[in-house]
């Protein structure tokens, strides 16, 4: 699962703001998720409209995204690809920072950090139901 993520900073690496932009939106137009824009799904704080819809399956993640935003939605597509097929536990180990040494880390702003944040949250509840 760490491979995934290994994957995605190898796709991103050395990208200007524009080719990352270009790599999330076209992550998110190839993706169609609006059938978990419901309210149970949405994620608070965030300045884009995020929802994520989080599932055990045979004590695996699933976990599915969609957001307002193109930009938002590709990362968020991305962060699901890291998690889909983990264990809880392994979600809880898992530190998402793909976009960590890139220039597009910097023009997320707090609000947006903090919904991406709570893709995370919103799986890791899952140990809860």
């Amino acid at each position: 699962m760490t491979d995934t993520q290994d994957k995605i900073k190898k796709e991103i690496s050395g990208m200007d703001d524009l080719d990352l932009y270009d790599y999330f939106v076209s992550k998110a137009i190839s993706s169609e998720n609006k059938n978990i824009r419901k309210e149970k799904n949405r994620i608070e704080g965030c300045v884009s409209g995020l929802w994520v819809e989080a599932k055990l399956i045979n004590n695996c993640v699933s976990v599915s995204t969609d957001s307002d935003s193109l930009v938002i939605k590709g990362i968020s597509l991305c962060i699901c690809d890291i998690f889909n097929g983990m264990s809880l536990e392994q979600v809880k180990e898992t530190e998402i920072d793909f976009l960590n040494g890139t220039d597009l880390s910097g023009e997320l702003d707090e609000r947006r950090r903090t919904g991406l944040a709570k893709i995370k949250d919103r799986v890791l509840s899952l140990s809860k139901i």
